[in-house]
């Protein structure tokens, strides 16, 4: 039985965060959105295959969280940033913290499709509907297409076509 990959995006809610859990979501990924003050707890109880943090936003934490993955689970978990770019003080910590690859905000605070892992996914997602023209057509009923996204240092992100979903963390 396929079980589905988790991934926790820790960030300030925004529209950047919904989008980026969308397009993992497309991507088959059962995605986690919660912010900092509950993130250590979403990520033992969760334990996902893909952890990304907003490295940016005040109060987040995301570096903290990184240096914390990368001491505690080096190897069961896949990191990423959220970042605006322009290889700042906290891109420079996040790779000291073995971060895989980061996805970027645009000037308007949205996902920029055009650089990073989202780009990545954009790519990735095309070769999937292209493949999927091709199975469909030669092989009907033959829908299951393989994802794998190439990050930094030979690292992998594995998904597979699934149906897609979403929860938010819930605070009371």
């Amino acid at each position: 039985m396929y079980q589905q990959k988790q991934a926790v995006i820790i960030s300030q809610h925004s529209p950047a965060c919904h989008q980026l859990s969308g397009l993992l979501n497309n991507h088959g990924w059962n995605t986690t959105l919660t912010d900092a003050n509950s993130g250590f707890h979403t990520i033992f109880k969760l334990n996902p295959s893909l952890f990304i943090a907003d490295i940016e936003a005040p109060g987040c934490h995301g570096i903290a969280l990184l240096q914390w993955m990368h001491k505690f689970n080096p190897d069961s978990c896949t990191t990423a940033a959220l970042c605006r770019g322009g290889n700042t003080p906290a891109m420079r910590l996040a790779r000291q913290a073995g971060v895989h690859g980061f996805f970027y905000l645009n000037a308007g605070g949205s996902l920029d499709y055009q650089r990073g892992l989202t780009r990545e996914l954009q790519r990735e997602n095309k070769n999937i509907r292209r493949s999927h023209r091709q199975t469909h057509a030669s092989a009907p009923g033959t829908i299951v297409t393989a994802l794998s996204l190439s990050c930094h240092n030979n690292h992998t992100i594995d998904s597979y076509a699934s149906p897609p979903h979403h929860k938010e963390e819930q605070h009371v």
